[in-house]
């Protein structure tokens, strides 16, 4: 993969937040604290970002649902739109996309590990 600037596998403090709202993508840091949410294991995430390449542009990123989350990296929390679907997120702060690798198995894991830490963060929450 290509090399990235951003070493998310440092990043810690990793949260998702249960918005159910569609516009929960434009909320700042401050907004999501009001919502449920669930830590998630930096472990976990490092495990899944430490192969992490940018997305040059947009090309080949297509929505189709996205949890809000957050993390801290260097001393800075960063709120994250991470893909339902895809192998990767968007980091608002920089405005670059990055994909996980592309490995199948990775992806679903990684989906499950989002889908079922959502889950546990609050029961009723839709889930994409």
């Amino acid at each position: 993969m290509a090399s990235q600037n951003i070493p998310w596998a440092k990043a810690s403090n990793w949260k998702i937040y249960s918005t159910n709202d569609k516009k929960a993508a434009l909320y700042s840091i401050d907004t999501l604290t009001n919502f449920k949410s669930k830590k998630l294991s930096d472990d976990s995430m490092r495990s899944y970002l430490i192969d992490v390449a940018r997305i040059e542009g947009q090309y080949g990123v297509v929505w189709q649902g996205y949890i809000v989350g957050s993390c801290e990296l260097d001393h800075v929390t960063r709120k994250i739109i991470f893909s339902i679907y895809g192998g990767f997120f968007f980091d608002p702060t920089t405005g670059q996309y990055f994909e996980i690798e592309n490995d199948l198995q990775l992806r679903k894991d990684w989906h499950a590990y989002l889908r079922n830490s959502l889950k546990a963060a609050d029961p009723y929450a839709v889930i994409p």
